[in-house]
């Protein structure tokens, strides 16, 4: 936004420059002059706002600073007393100015369950959005196979893949969508 308009008023600057030039001295070539140059700022503001555009577009990875500094928010959250044992990566993703998506997966101790990876889910959601407020979408997720069998009630082993989720944090005021199938009109 700052970049346009910067470019609208040195656009009518020139404009004005060659205009009163044109006029005052009898100079028809900076009328023409400005004109081009007027063009090129044009140009120039439209190339910088297309490169900034696809990757918008595209999908932009944050800045390797930003993305350090969550992994040690997360960090700091791991030892001895903590349920989380380790974290195995953060990824950190534009999906528009001020408009981050962040996933983060961790490993639980075993033994650890259901209600303490919540909870500890839940603490580390409030901690990264406190610092972090430009992070609109964070997932931190739990494969089920983190959580030890003290989760059942009947003490058996999980069921599921281990890389299946068993815990997501959503955007705020973003309730999980059930997906069907749509019946198609012919």
């Amino acid at each position: 936004m700052l970049l346009e308009n910067a470019a609208a008023l040195t656009g009518l600057v020139v404009a004005l420059a060659s205009v009163a030039c044109s006029h005052l001295f009898g100079w028809p070539l900076a009328d023409g002059t400005g004109s081009i140059i007027i063009g090129v700022i044009l140009g120039f503001v439209a190339a910088i706002m297309c490169i900034e555009a696809r990757r918008l577009l595209i999908g932009e990875h944050a800045s390797p600073k930003m993305i350090a500094a969550m992994r040690k928010a997360i960090m700091d959250e791991l030892g001895p007393s903590s349920p989380v044992e380790r974290l195995h990566d953060v990824s950190a993703l534009h999906l528009g100015p001020g408009d981050i998506r962040v996933t983060a997966r961790l490993d639980f101790a075993d033994g650890v369950t259901a209600k303490t990876a919540e909870a500890t889910i839940a603490r580390l959601d409030g901690r990264l959005r406190a610092r972090f407020p430009q992070v609109r979408h964070l997932y931190l997720e739990a494969p089920a196979a983190t959580v030890g069998a003290a989760t059942l009630a009947t003490g058996a082993a999980p069921e599921r893949e281990p890389h299946t989720p068993l815990a997501m944090v959503c955007p705020k005021n973003h309730a999980p969508q059930k997906t069907g199938r749509r019946k198609s009109r012919r």
